[in-house]
């Protein structure tokens, strides 16, 4: 038997095909125990499917690159050695969510507004390109 691979396929037959098998791995994943498994099948199937591709985006924002719980514990870290400093009681992250809470609405919003500006300076540098996305109508069905 001549086989391939799948990378021999056209790339719409590929991204419908992972698709649609990603649908129905997810839908019957419940009835996979844990385990080791061996799988060493010959498929034959009938695939139907739409493929759309979007257009690929340029300089998408992606701010997780910039590590916002990174930059949150190097500020409580900074906080805390200055109030060492001071011969002060360091704080946690608890104590700054509580007071977060009494904040006065007017220094809330000009702190936001600071923050913002502060945060687009961050997430400018983690703009990258995006591939397009790639939709999928349609499903695979094995022969009778």
């Amino acid at each position: 038997m001549d086989t391939k691979n799948l990378t021999d396929l056209n790339p719409a037959t590929l991204a419908a095909l992972a698709k649609t098998a990603a649908d129905a791995a997810k839908a019957t994943r419940s009835e996979l125990a844990p385990g080791d498994y061996v799988v060493d099948t010959i498929l034959t199937l009938v695939l139907g499917a739409e493929v759309k591709v979007l257009e690929d985006q340029e300089g998408v924002s992606t701010p997780q690159k910039a590590k916002p719980w990174g930059i949150i514990h190097l500020l409580l870290t900074e906080l805390n050695k200055l109030r060492e400093a001071a011969g002060l009681a360091g704080i946690d992250l608890a104590k700054v969510v509580a007071m977060a809470e009494a904040v006065n609405k007017d220094v809330a919003t000009k702190a936001q507004k600071e923050a913002d500006e502060a945060m687009q300076a961050l997430k400018e540098p983690t703009k990258s390109d995006r591939k397009g996305a790639v939709k999928v109508k349609g499903d695979a069905k094995l022969p009778a």
